[in-house]
């Protein structure tokens, strides 16, 4: 058996097609009668028996016939087989001399006469029941095609048809035509054909002009359906979906891979031709990441790290969090960093060529990088800033200038603070400064007086003068003693004779270095010009000064200065 619909095989006893779910008609076959079912209840069956009609059950065979048998009052018993002659206009006889005949009545009877049996009545036969019989067949196998017809022309059958077929076209031309029964029944059908749809126009199957035709008459055919509105909404998204990969594909072939990226990233969004789309992706991620970094290295190694940190950065839209990048990033920064410390060291550099160490320490101090070389040039050059200090101060030690050494080191102190060097030397160079006699204490003898200014015989001023006095009738010799400690090398001044000084004075100057005489100056008068002394005292720990004066009256005197007395190195 095979399904009027589809044509499958079914097999027997199934209501429903497997392969369309088409309900199944079994029509039965016309049955086939039998004579006698053919033949009235009341006709009577007759049997010639020894050349006599004999009625079955004793009855008169003409019983049953039709009434003009039965109301003709003149018509003969036609037991003998022999037919009375009747009017023409009821009864038609045809007959031969020799061949049987059917003669034909009028009232539905066939009889049969054999010229042979001349004496016996003929045999009737009924004909009208079985014409009856096949009509009716006739009209109830029509009656049940014109429903097979009907049936087969239905809008649901249509519909059912077309579904088989994938006849979008008829289908949507049939659902107008069916009620709202229909309608709903085939609405889950229609849910799984639209899903069906879409995912064969995703498959590239199907044209989207065909699938938006098509999900847009369902979709206004079942406004409240959801699942209609979504596959809708999906079917949109799938064309741009698939209008942007196409795009993508057209930007990464004219080389703008941002483009390319950002359109592909749509395609993935929408889920739509996913596995390509990712695919391109990630070629041209490795493909744009490989053009970034080399043009960053290239943008550093010309020194624009600036240029290089902004591409990288730009790409992180692109990229997104990449750890090549970061990776490359993070070596850009060394590399930034490197450069700057190499290029803040040459300009040091230069400035410490030029002496100008303050200024190379001071641009190594002002960078914010923590750098094991920036620190260690910064204490070669206070370390060379130091040594020009230092040098410069000795060069005023050598000429006994340890003032100007020691104000030369303080200088030095303003740049480089509390230095142990420095502040050493200091020390040392203060320890080395010419002491003043005015400004020294005397441990021993006679404090002389001491004078800042005091006029010569010459009439000549001197500053910082040691004074003895001499008088006859109080004192001849005066002598004063000092404690230097043996920290000077050198004892100097200038002798001169004061104005005061009578003619008759003649005076005599005797210097002693820890109790041995050192130095001696006579004949010293009114008349004597000034004496420069330059004593070597390096390593006296005492030193003594006498001064003796020889006088001629009692009234004289005599003024002996030392100008400029000092202790020095």
């Amino acid at each position: 058996m095979f399904c009027i619909y589809c044509g499958a095989t079914v097999e027997e006893g199934m209501k429903a097609c497997p392969n369309c779910g088409s309900e199944i008609l079994v029509l039965e076959p016309p049955k086939k009668l039998t004579p006698e079912e053919l033949v009235p209840e009341e006709t009577i069956q007759i049997a010639v028996l020894n050349g006599e009609e004999q009625a079955e059950n004793g009855r008169d065979i003409y019983s049953s016939a039709p009434h003009r048998f039965r109301e003709e009052p003149e018509m003969e018993d036609i037991s003998s087989g022999r037919q009375m002659e009747l009017p023409a206009d009821e009864y038609n006889i045809a007959s031969s001399d020799n061949d049987p005949q059917n003669i034909t009545y009028n009232d539905g009877y066939a009889y049969e006469e054999y010229a042979e049996y001349e004496e016996e009545e003929p045999k009737k036969k009924r004909v009208w029941p079985w014409v009856v019989a096949i009509v009716a067949a006739v009209l109830v196998l029509l009656g049940i095609g014109v429903a097979v017809f009907m049936w087969y022309i239905s809008p649901a059958q249509k519909f059912n048809r077309a579904m088989e077929a994938s006849d979008y076209t008829a289908i949507t031309d049939i659902l107008p035509k069916l009620d709202e029964e229909e309608l709903r029944e085939v609405q889950p059908t229609l849910n799984g054909l639209a899903a069906g749809m879409l995912s064969r126009y995703n498959n590239g199957e199907l044209d989207h002009r065909t699938v938006n035709i098509f999900v847009g008459e369902l979709a206004e055919t079942y406004p409240g359906s959801k699942e209609m509105q979504a596959v809708k909404s999906e079917l949109e998204a799938l064309k741009a979906s698939k209008d942007a990969f196409l795009a993508a594909v057209d930007a990464e072939k004219i080389g703008d891979k941002v483009e390319a990226l950002r359109l592909l990233q749509l395609v993935v969004d929408s889920d739509t031709n996913y596995a390509t789309a990712q695919e391109h992706i990630a070629a041209i991620h490795s493909e744009y990441k490989s053009e970034i970094i080399k043009e960053a290295q290239a943008l550093a190694a010309e020194k624009d790290f600036e240029g290089a940190y902004a591409l990288l950065q730009e790409s992180g839209a692109v990229l997104g969090e990449d750890e090549e990048i970061a990776e490359v990033l993070a070596s850009l920064g060394e590399a930034e960093k490197e450069n700057y410390i190499v290029e803040l060291l040459e300009t040091a550099q230069k400035l410490a060529n030029e002496k100008d160490f303050i200024g190379a320490v001071q641009v190594l101090q002002g960078s914010a990088q923590e750098d094991g070389r920036i620190t260690e040039r910064i204490e070669s050059y206070k370390g060379q800033y130091r040594e020009e200090f230092l040098t410069e101060a000795e060069t005023y030690v050598r000429v006994g200038d340890y003032e100007e050494a020691i104000l030369t080191l303080e200088g030095a102190k303003d740049f480089l603070g509390e230095d142990e060097q420095i502040t050493e030397k200091i020390k040392e160079y203060k320890e080395l400064l010419p002491a003043m006699l005015i400004d020294l204490p005397y441990t021993g003898g006679t404090d002389c007086s001491k004078v800042e200014a005091v006029t010569g015989t010459n009439g000549s001023t001197y500053a910082n003068g040691l004074c003895f006095e001499l008088h006859p009738a109080s004192a001849e010799t005066v002598a004063t003693e000092y404690t230097p400690d043996g920290k000077y090398k050198r004892f100097s001044g200038t002798w001169v004779v004061g104005s005061e000084t009578t003619n008759g004075f003649i005076g005599k100057i005797r210097i002693y270095l820890d109790d041995a005489l050192q130095y001696e100056l006579s004949s010293l008068t009114v008349n004597s010009s000034e004496r420069e002394m330059n004593l070597l005292i390096d390593g006296a720990k005492e030193i003594r000064i006498e001064a003796e004066g020889a006088f001629t009256g009692e009234e004289e005197a005599g003024i002996i200065y030392l100008a400029g007395a000092v202790f020095r190195n």
